[in-house]
C-alpha cells in the first residue's frame, strides 16, 4: 500500500516537473542560473568572465512564457 502510494505520489509529481527549465542562459549579462540536480554542476563550467548560480529563476520568466505550467 504505501508502495503504491509513494509511486503514484512520485508519478504526479514527475509529469508536473518533466517540462520545467532547469538552465537560464542570459547571453547580454553572461549569466547562467541553473536548478539541475545533479553532482556535475553546470555552474562550474561556464567560460571566464560568466557568472554563474545554482537558484530558482522561475520567478524571472513572464508568466506567458511558463510553457510548463498548466493552463487553466
Amino acid at each position: 500500500m504505501f508502495n503504491r502510494r509513494f509511486k503514484n505520489l512520485f508519478l504526479q509529481n514527475q509529469e508536473e516537473d518533466d517540462y520545467r527549465p532547469s538552465l537560464y542562459v542570459d547571453f547580454d549579462k553572461k549569466l547562467l542560473y541553473s536548478m539541475y540536480i545533479e553532482p556535475a554542476s553546470y555552474e562550474d563550467y561556464v567560460p571566464v568572465g560568466w557568472n554563474a548560480k545554482y537558484k530558482s529563476f522561475l520567478d524571472i520568466i513572464p508568466a506567458e512564457k511558463r510553457y510548463w505550467e498548466k493552463q487553466n
